[in-house]
């Protein structure tokens, strides 16, 4: 079963009427999932659809993917990460952000990968040797996924709680004897001639789809000491293991797709004007809305009337 998953901590009927397109528009092959961060039940103001599956956007551990997020999502990456890792329903689920409009019924874009088994679905792009992406250098991972613990992490576990220490402790020092060795043992992303080129590794975030054991792999690679932010890591993550496969949405959905560091997009300067569907076609010189695309950055906040919008460009005929 597939699904799609909203991560978002704002409650307003704007971001209400998003989800509702999404449950009206997605197809009956899938459920809607929003992750949200506080209170949302079934009496509270604005409604959700019945069918809507709610649920607390789980905390990461303390340390566990510190640099997957940025400071612009803070923990929804990487609570979103964790949640798909660990829940046994989906083996795989888009991740649309709370910002991205998409101007057909939403099925016609998760259709087209529909009998597709990739593990990464979304805006991919090349990473070549010299370029200057700014998460580029912090990102690093093992030349090789460690095992396990030495013996002598085992042996210290052993002492420790020989001593009286408490079981969750000893665990704790393991943990980060683990995540220190790591760092002294790994390799940037991209770098030399084996990760460079590399093709379709750059992910872009605001809507992709993503398999359950690509999740995984990537909450073990940080588990184990890797740092990296979503957009650096996820790619490389995949690229390092030979059953994980990535696939390109096709380009004409994304005429209109930015994200939220891309010159013209960062805010706060232009967060009301052009961070709404109407801003995004004036910049591109666009001077209506064309149909199945998908546009990013459009913020509830900068226009809230973009749920109402959403809502009827997915019954779009």
């Amino acid at each position: 079963m597939e699904a799609v998953v909203v991560v978002t901590n704002q409650r307003s009927e704007c971001v209400a009427n998003r989800v509702r397109a999404l449950a009206a528009s997605a197809g009956p092959s899938r459920e809607i999932v929003l992750l949200f961060n506080g209170s949302w039940d079934s009496v509270s103001k604005p409604t959700l659809p019945p069918s809507v599956r709610l649920e607390q956007q789980p905390t990461p551990r303390p340390g566990s993917l510190a640099t997957f997020g940025d400071n612009r999502n803070f923990l929804s990456k990487p609570s979103f990460v964790s949640w798909l890792a660990t829940q046994t329903r989906y083996a795989r689920v888009w991740h649309v952000e709370d910002d991205a409009f998409f101007s057909a019924p939403w099925r016609e874009l998760f259709d087209e990968h529909a009998t597709s088994n990739a593990d990464l679905v979304g805006k991919l792009m090349h990473v070549f040797k010299g370029d200057q992406r700014g998460y580029k250098p912090t990102c690093r991972l093992f030349a090789q996924q460690q095992q396990g613990p030495s013996k002598a992490l085992s042996k210290l576990e052993t002492h420790e709680q020989g001593a009286g220490v408490v079981r969750a402790a000893a665990q704790e020092r393991q943990g980060e004897a683990l995540t220190s060795l790591a760092r002294r043992n790994s390799t940037r992303c991209f770098s030399g001639a084996a990760q460079e080129p590399c093709q379709l590794c750059w992910t872009s975030w605001p809507v992709l789809r993503i398999s359950r054991r690509l999740a995984q792999a990537i909450v073990s690679a940080f588990d184990a000491g890797a740092t990296g932010h979503h957009e650096a890591i996820t790619g490389a993550v995949c690229k390092r293991r030979t059953w994980c496969t990535r696939e390109q949405i096709r380009a004409r959905r994304l005429s209109a797709y930015f994200l939220g560091g891309e010159p013209g997009f960062k805010r706060p300067a232009n967060s009301s004007n052009r961070m709404t569907v109407h801003g995004i076609n004036k910049y591109i010189g666009r001077l209506q809305t064309e149909r199945g695309v998908l546009y990013h950055p459009a913020k509830c906040q900068a226009d809230p009337s973009l749920g109402a919008q959403q809502m009827s460009a997915s019954q779009w005929i």
